[in-house]
């Protein structure tokens, strides 16, 4: 077979007719009435757009095709009640009766049987060799903890998986709760939903006093729920009491936070001075014990006001971090700009959830990911004004999620570099994880079957016997650059735009051009296309055979992923838009 050409003749034309027709049936005219029922018509789930990114974002696992009974609904409406709303537009005489009435029903502000084992717990969780020590505070019901908050977790635990997580919430220290965080659970990952002791929490701090006023009744709680200003103050406070990264529920992760210590973010910048203008306490990174956070403790206690918004929260950072802007005992506190933790001002998030509609949407898009991508730790979702939105098919933000896949070949890797969708730290550092995960590999194929690893040379790349150098080079660039151009297209913003009609799953074809190039290659160079694999064999077979072409499994594939980068942002993204 190997000195047969007829069968990689046939799969080499199968291929170039599967690159090019992406451009062909692109071009298509789609007669009105003709298109092919939408993702969005066809599916049942809140968020349009279908495919994998649907099914991740918009239910939680285990939670699709689940109906709701007349009962399992009488009990959700009845959690979901707040009980800590004030009466509206209630004089401030009427709202502190109002409260002291209701005091006796607020267990967050007692230590009772549960609560007094918070510490003990907590130190329980942060015993398990954690990278960084991560909170989060919920104090809205189990039920209301949905797609969106599950995502913010599961995302932190894609970029941070030894870290270990404390969500302080009494309703998801219940056994609803638990089936909540259960497919974290079940996948290895340290988390733990606490029921908090409030009165622990800030003793021995300048907010003891304020919470022993506030539980004798004789504070004026504000107009906004207290729940608000209580979430406050316990991110405050657990983060003084243990150190570690504070962050709120809204957020998606793209870099790991762990090695960030005593930072704050900047939510916008002046623009004479360039310097930050407002800051904001969504997320908050410090070492225990931070002389900061003392000092937020006692803007919190001597300032708090229950009637304005955020006035005890980004207002309150931005405030104490202004006093202290020069003074040199706050000196190794890091403010970061706004794209670290903010990228997207709240003003225009709602942009980010759709998709494009033009070719001028389609470049915003591909630039927004890009600049994302390579400078944002996180993207703040701004809950209060984008939890209706629907994260649309091809959108920022599903491209963002989308993206951030395993990379487990350097030659896709080099060229998502190219085309700007990854930062150069992020892909050296996959390349180094790629290459050391392929000898592992080879190490356990040799250790566990040495009699056919050695019949069959380690699987080591060569050039077979018949085949010339120049053949098999250009067989790795042709098969590298079929694969690298299936991955651009079928994550194109601009196809999603442009061929919405056409519900398509990435993977199936990134699939089959892997199945063509193989077809095609193997009779060849046994199919290099990552230098990943090719290295790994290489090094654990160690036969002077596997070394003698190995530069062809490293040059083609880099050539061919160049060359894709190079087709697909040049070529292919300049054949005009044509909307629908």
């Amino acid at each position: 077979m190997a000195k047969s050409p007829l069968l990689s003749t046939i799969c080499i034309a199968a291929i170039l007719l599967f690159v090019y027709a992406d451009s062909l049936m692109s071009n298509l005219p789609v007669k009105g009435g003709e298109a092919l029922p939408s993702p969005q018509a066809m599916a049942t789930l809140p968020v349009e757009g279908g495919g994998q990114v649907t099914a991740s974002l918009n239910t939680l696992p285990g939670s699709v095709g689940v109906a709701a009974t007349p009962a399992r609904k009488t009990e959700e409406e009845t959690e979901n009640e707040d009980p800590m709303i004030p009466p509206f537009k209630a004089s401030v005489d009427e709202r502190m009766e109002w409260f002291r009435r209701k005091l006796p029903e607020l267990e967050i502000l007692k230590s009772d049987q549960l609560s007094e084992k918070f510490h003990g717990r907590v130190l329980e969780l942060f015993n398990n060799n954690c990278s960084a020590q991560y909170f989060m505070v919920w104090l809205s019901t189990a039920q209301s903890f949905g797609p969106r908050e599950f995502l913010a977790v599961d995302s932190l635990f894609s970029t941070s998986p030894d870290g270990c997580l404390l969500i302080l919430s009494s309703s998801l220290d219940t056994p609803k709760g638990y089936r909540v965080l259960k497919p974290l659970l079940d996948r290895g990952f340290n988390v733990l939903a606490v029921t908090p002791d409030v009165p622990f929490l800030v003793k021995n701090t300048p907010a003891e006093a304020w919470l022993d006023e506030l539980k004798s009744g004789n504070m004026d709680p504000g107009s906004v729920p207290l729940f608000n200003h209580l979430s406050d103050l316990i991110r405050l406070a657990v983060l003084y009491k243990y150190g570690g990264v504070y962050l709120d529920t809204d957020f998606i992760f793209l870099k790991d936070l762990s090695g960030l210590r005593n930072a704050i973010g900047a939510q916008s910048i002046n623009q004479v001075t360039k310097k930050w203008a407002r800051l904001n306490g969504a997320v908050m990174i410090f070492d225990i014990h931070h002389p900061v956070l003392l000092e937020f403790l006692q803007e919190y206690a001597t300032t708090f006001n229950g009637n304005r918004w955020g006035h005890n929260g980004p207002y309150l950072v931005s405030r104490v971090m202004e006093r202290l802007r020069d003074n040199p005992e706050y000196s190794n506190i890091t403010v970061y700009p706004p794209k670290a933790f903010y990228p997207v001002d709240w003003i225009k998030i709602a942009k980010l959830f759709k998709k494009p509609e033009t070719e001028a949407d389609s470049k915003w898009t591909e630039d927004t990911v890009a600049d994302i991508s390579s400078e944002s730790y996180v993207v703040h979702l701004w809950n209060k004004r984008s939890r209706e939105l629907k994260i649309e098919e091809g959108s920022v933000m599903a491209r963002l999620i989308a993206e951030h896949w395993g990379h487990i070949n350097p030659a896709v890797t080099f060229g998502l570099l190219l085309a700007r969708k990854l930062s150069l730290t992020r892909a050296v550092f996959y390349m180094i994880m790629q290459c050391l995960g392929a000898v592992c590999g080879s190490a356990v194929v040799k250790s566990f079957q040495k009699t056919q690893y050695e019949r069959l040379g380690g699987g080591a790349n060569t050039i077979s016997s018949g085949y010339s150098t120049t053949s098999g080079l250009g067989a790795e660039i042709i098969g590298t650059f079929v694969l690298v151009y299936t991955v651009f297209s079928a994550t194109d913003a601009k196809r999603h735009a442009r061929d919405s009609h056409v519900p398509i799953l990435a993977p199936l074809p990134i699939g089959f051009a892997v199945f063509l190039v193989h077809l095609a290659t193997i009779p060849i160079t046994g199919t290099g296309i990552n230098p990943a694999r090719s290295l790994g064999t290489a090094l654990i077979y160690n036969n002077d055979q596997a070394w003698d072409d190995h530069w062809i499994f490293w040059v083609g594939p880099f050539v061919g992923a160049a060359l894709a980068a190079l087709y697909h942002q040049t070529v292919i993204r300049a054949i005009p838009f044509k909307s629908k």
